[in-house]
């Protein structure tokens, strides 16, 4: 499927993710490798589903399903998802299921396709950042990402493989507030009056989404200027943000990022977008709007204009049409 997509030219990289890739053949992932197709595997089914596999499907081939360790040993960084609702909501169980691969009666569900905790760990943080392009800010625990973590009550890399499925989250800490458990002392942020229509606004999903000082954040904005210069086309860019996520339609393709405040001003993730191809100019000025907004550190929002400034400079400026 992905080669007869191709046919139409592979001037310019895919960001390409298979999701589930329950059975995936062993002969097939040369070509994952080959074309940089990133798998996104399933392994609660190990758990959940395998005996039903094995039974329509065969051993062979109901034992080989998620193929995380084979997939490694080939170098890709798989990703690993709960598929909510389909399995529970569980993201110890999750790592379990990747690193034991034992089945609800008890039978071994391809033993040679387990991963170590670490890897299974990495599937759940760092490899699924880069999945989504946020690893710039998410997926590592480094100076300059966002403070999201959580705690545990004990260490999935020291106990017994089979007691991951009983650790407990402790803590949930997402942009440096812990939000679980939820604490009666710890206040909510205070919201910033609006006395100064001029003011420039840090970047945040606290004082776009929850203070109440602009009316910025789940509005959708057309971009009328870019660089100081009038955008004159048919299919503007347009973009909403809210709470941390940045949606923006280039024009031809669609872009996904985030965004968050860091040591006062705005740092965005990288755009991860649709490849899709369209006339010259409005490729141009969707390339020229991705790049411009690479560079945001601050905005400024007065009633239906929005301007997105980069070192003092305004870059792109929006109006609301609503």
């Amino acid at each position: 499927a992905y080669e007869l997509a191709r046919e139409g030219g592979d001037d310019h990289p895919w960001n390409v993710t298979t999701i589930h890739t329950q059975f995936l053949r062993k002969d097939q992932i040369p070509k994952f490798v080959a074309y940089k197709v990133r798998p996104s595997f399933y392994t609660l089914h190990t758990f959940y589903f395998a005996d039903t596999h094995i039974a329509n499907r065969g051993k062979e081939q109901g034992s080989y399903i998620s193929p995380m360790r084979d997939a490694i040993d080939a170098g890709l960084r798989p990703t690993n998802h709960t598929d909510f609702v389909v399995a529970p909501l569980d993201q110890m169980m999750m790592l379990w299921s990747a690193v034991n691969r034992v089945s609800r009666s008890g039978v071994e569900v391809g033993p040679g396709q387990r991963v170590t905790a670490y890897e299974g760990l990495k599937s759940m943080t760092e490899w699924a950042a880069e999945q989504y392009g946020e690893q710039d800010s998410k997926g590592s625990l480094e100076v300059g990402k966002l403070a999201d973590l959580v705690i545990l009550d004990k260490d999935p890399l020291k106990v017994e493989p089979n007691d991951i499925k009983d650790i407990r989250v402790v803590e949930t800490i997402k942009e440096g507030r812990t939000i679980y458990p939820a604490s009666a002392a710890q206040p909510e942020p205070s919201a910033v009056a609006l006395k100064d229509p001029d003011r420039i606004y840090a970047w945040t999903s606290h004082v776009c989404d929850m203070s109440g000082v602009n009316t910025a954040a789940g509005r959708e904005w057309t971009l009328t200027a870019l660089n100081g210069e009038k955008v004159h086309v048919a299919k503007p860019p347009t973009m909403l943000f809210e709470r941390g996520r940045l949606a923006v339609f280039g024009g031809i393709n669609r872009l996904m990022g985030s965004y968050a405040l860091v040591n006062g001003t705005v740092t965005m993730s990288d755009l991860a977008s649709t490849r899709m191809a369209g006339p010259p100019e409005l490729m141009d000025l969707e390339n020229s709007f991705a790049k411009a907004l690479k560079s945001v550190d601050s905005f400024h929002v007065h009633g239906d204009e929005l301007a997105l400034s980069s070192n003092g400079d305004v870059v792109a400026v929006f109006h609301a049409a609503d």
